[in-house]
């Protein structure tokens, strides 16, 4: 087996995972109309149109980021408890005729605990509603009364581990009847395979929607941006194109250098000073910790090197 076919099979498997994560009728995928965040046309879209996602590249870190951190934290939670952990379970809730999967990813039945993990750039102060949906259903779904359920938020950026535990109740009947009539909806799509509209109350300008200028719905183009018939006389578009494309190029390799500078950087001293090494000079800053209004930025350091040699060159790297 060469290289390619490799490099080929891995893709597969990444796109066939995220499908199975994506797929209408999961555990992770249920809400209802007034749920905020829930959106049942990108609730369908995500399975129908995956090329959306795909084509996002800041989506595709975020998914390895928090693919990678929820395995290695499987591997410790089997290391820290005695009890047999089982980091694969797949249980089906019935709602009237639709079957949705329910996949905890942390099963301990002799503790009877379920665990789920969610890796975010920021914990936030209380479990969002989607994640609480998902586990509230995984509660109902579990071959076991009452089980303890958490959500373990885990960030997967910064500086240092951070992570949070919530405890999650079951769901209201009146939730669960709610989920239960939007599935039914959702069902009616899906089986003639049709996209629904766009929810009433929805701008292209507001959350889900749009959340900041660069975090969007990877779907928004789908909704908002209008097909134009008129053709337009335009410049060298393959010159273009090629630019932006050697420009992403350029920023991976840029990404990769920022790793491999990391990785130097881990061994310095974490001493402010001025250090002699070899032929170079390092010079260590340790900007401290900054809190401002709804802000807090951890103390972190800066480094700036030279030769011995060379004079005026001192920038901070």
């Amino acid at each position: 087996m060469n290289v390619l076919n490799i490099e080929k099979m891995v893709e597969e498997a990444l796109l066939k995972l995220k499908l199975e994560i994506t797929d209408p009728f999961t555990s992770s995928q249920c809400g209802y109309p007034e749920m905020e965040g829930y959106c049942r046309r990108r609730r369908l879209l995500n399975h129908l149109k995956p090329e959306n996602i795909e084509s996002d590249e800041e989506l595709q870190k975020v998914f390895l980021k928090g693919y990678f951190t929820e395995l290695a934290y499987k591997h410790i939670i089997r290391e820290i408890f005695q009890e047999k952990v089982f980091t694969k379970v797949t249980w089906k809730l019935k709602m009237d005729d639709i079957y949705i999967r329910v996949d905890p990813d942390i099963w301990i039945p002799q503790r009877n605990q379920i665990i789920e993990i969610k890796a975010v750039k920021k914990i936030p102060e209380e479990p969002y509603i989607h994640h609480k949906v998902q586990v509230g259903l995984q509660i109902i779904a579990c071959p076991r009364k009452n089980p303890n359920a958490e959500i373990h938020y885990i960030e997967f950026e910064g500086r240092k581990w951070n992570m949070k535990v919530f405890k999650v109740d079951p769901l209201t009947n009146e939730d669960f009847e709610k989920i239960k009539e939007e599935n039914k909806i959702v069902k009616t799509y899906w089986d003639k395979k049709e996209i629904p509209p766009i929810p009433d109350g929805f701008e292209k300008t507001k959350y889900p929607c749009f959340i900041t200028r660069f975090n969007r719905c990877p779907h928004w183009d789908e909704c908002w941006l209008p097909e134009q018939a008129i053709k337009i006389e335009a410049p060298d578009l393959e010159n273009y194109y090629n630019i932006i494309q050697k420009i992403r190029e350029l920023n991976k390799e840029i990404e990769k250098l920022e790793a491999e500078k990391k990785k130097y950087e881990e061994l310095f001293p974490k001493e402010e000073g001025k250090y002699e090494i070899g032929d170079f000079e390092l010079k260590v800053y340790i900007i401290p910790e900054t809190i401002v209004p709804s802000y807090k930025r951890d103390k972190y350091y800066k480094f700036s090197i030279k030769r011995k040699k060379e004079v005026n060159d001192g920038s901070i790297l």
